[in-house]
Order: C-alpha cells, then sequence, then structure tokens
C-alpha cells in the first residue's frame, strides 16, 4: 500500500483560483505578510501564509494556507496567475478537526471562486481563518 497520495486526493484537498499578479510579488508579500509569508525554492513557484489569527485562542493550533503558481494557465492576462490552493492545519494532539476544516476551506473557496472572477490573498486568508475558528 502506498503512503503517496493519488491526484484523486489532491485534487480533493486543493482548489484553483485567480490572483492578481500584483498580489503574488514576492517583493511585496515580503512587506505585507512579514514572517508569516515564505517563499519556497520551487517550480511551479510555491509560497505558504501562516493564518494563525494574532488573537488566537486555538491551544496551540495554526492554520496554513499553501499557494502554487500556475503560469502558463493564464499567459494571456498580464494582470493575474491562476493558484493551487489548499490550507493545513497543526493541530494539538486532542484536535480531531483538520480534515473537516481542510473540507471547509476548500468548499468555501469553491463558493468565493463561482461568485467573483479573481480572489485576494487577504479573502483567502480570512476564509482560512473563519474554518479554523468555527471548529472550536
Amino acid at each position: 500500500m502506498s503512503l503517496k497520495p493519488s491526484a484523486e486526493d489532491y485534487c480533493n484537498q486543493c482548489v484553483s483560483l485567480v490572483l492578481t499578479r500584483k498580489e503574488t510579488n514576492p517583493a511585496l508579500l515580503e512587506d505585507k505578510w512579514g514572517e508569516k509569508y515564505k517563499e519556497s525554492a520551487s517550480f511551479p513557484r510555491s509560497f505558504v501564509l501562516n493564518a494563525t489569527p494574532e488573537d488566537s485562542q486555538l491551544n496551540g493550533e495554526e492554520i496554513f494556507v499553501l499557494f502554487q503558481l500556475v503560469d502558463d494557465c493564464v499567459k494571456h492576462d498580464v494582470n493575474n496567475v491562476k493558484a493551487f490552493v489548499s490550507t493545513t492545519v497543526i493541530c494539538n494532539e486532542e484536535s480531531t478537526h483538520h480534515e473537516s476544516i481542510v473540507a471547509e476551506f476548500i468548499s468555501e473557496i469553491k463558493a468565493r471562486r463561482a461568485e467573483e472572477d479573481t480572489c485576494s490573498l487577504e479573502d483567502v486568508v480570512n476564509i482560512a481563518q473563519t474554518c479554523l475558528r468555527f471548529k472550536h
């Protein structure tokens, strides 16, 4: 039995959306998000935002939003970039909410994507925070 996630597992754990290229500029991300932003040395380009609320009463739980940019999917659009987005939750030992938080996050992002052509990073982070708070 393989522990490697299948393509179907991956698709169920992430969702695609369109972000503005300006908002995904590494220098602007560093400036706006500071230590909550980490860039991966990978291709396609990936980065993570720590979306854990500052005023968190979550007993050590943290939530991270993962972004993988897929430039060639919207290459005719100089203002926007397609990204695969997912989230992961670092839970304490008593928590059993990880899977339900990820499922809710994916569902909420899909709903937002159906309403709007682009989504802001701030909106994505707010959705992650809401999903984490809702489970507590």
